[in-house]
C-alpha cells in the first residue's frame, strides 16, 4: 500500500514537472525573442559608457557644456575611480557660478550627452567668497558621475582582490 501511495505521488510530481516543462517549451521562441531583445538593449546601454580611452574626452565635454552655457567653473577636480565587479565609477567634484536658469540648461545638455552623466549631491546657495558674490548670482555644487564597462583583465583583476579579501576576512 506504501508503494502504491509513493507511486502516485511520484506520479503527481512527474506530471507536474512535465507541464511546467511543456508550458516553457510552448513559449521557447517568444523566450528566444525577449533574449533577443535584452542582448539589443544592453549593447545599446553599453554603448553609452565610455571606454578607457574615452574618459579624457568626456570629462572635457563636460566641462565644454558648462562653459557653453555660460558657467564659470571654480572647481573641476575628478576623483579616484571606484570598481566593483563589472564597472567602473569615476567621481568629479564640480562647483560652477552662474544664474539658476544657467544651471538647468547645464543639467538638461549633460543628460542630453550620448554618455551616462549624472549629476549628485546637487547644492545650490548663494555665494559666500566676495570674489564669487561680485561675479555669480549662485554657485553650483555638485559631484558629477561617470561609469565605464571594466576590461575583461580588469575585471578578472577586481574579482581576485574580491576573492583575496574575503580569503583574509
Amino acid at each position: 500500500m506504501e508503494q502504491l501511495d509513493a507511486g502516485r505521488a511520484e506520479e503527481e510530481q512527474l506530471k507536474t514537472t512535465y507541464l511546467d516543462k511543456k508550458g516553457k517549451a510552448v513559449n521557447l521562441d517568444a523566450y528566444k525573442q525577449q533574449l533577443i531583445e535584452i542582448e539589443q538593449s544592453f549593447g545599446a546601454m553599453l554603448k553609452q559608457l565610455p571606454k578607457k580611452s574615452e574618459i579624457d574626452s568626456l570629462l572635457t565635454e563636460v566641462n565644454q557644456v558648462g562653459l557653453g552655457r555660460g558657467l564659470q567653473f571654480l572647481l573641476f577636480k575628478p576623483g579616484a575611480e571606484i570598481k566593483t565587479a563589472e564597472m567602473a565609477e569615476l567621481p568629479v567634484e564640480i562647483r560652477v557660478g552662474g544664474s539658476y536658469h544657467d544651471f538647468s540648461a547645464f543639467a538638461s545638455d549633460i543628460a542630453q550627452l550620448s554618455r551616462i552623466v549624472t549629476l549628485n549631491d546637487i547644492n545650490i546657495k548663494v555665494p559666500e567668497d566676495a570674489n564669487e558674490k561680485k561675479n555669480f548670482p549662485l554657485v553650483l555644487s555638485a559631484l558629477a558621475k561617470t561609469y565605464r564597462y571594466l576590461d575583461p583583465e580588469e575585471a578578472l583583476a577586481v574579482k581576485k582582490a574580491e576573492a583575496d579579501k574575503k580569503k583574509s576576512k
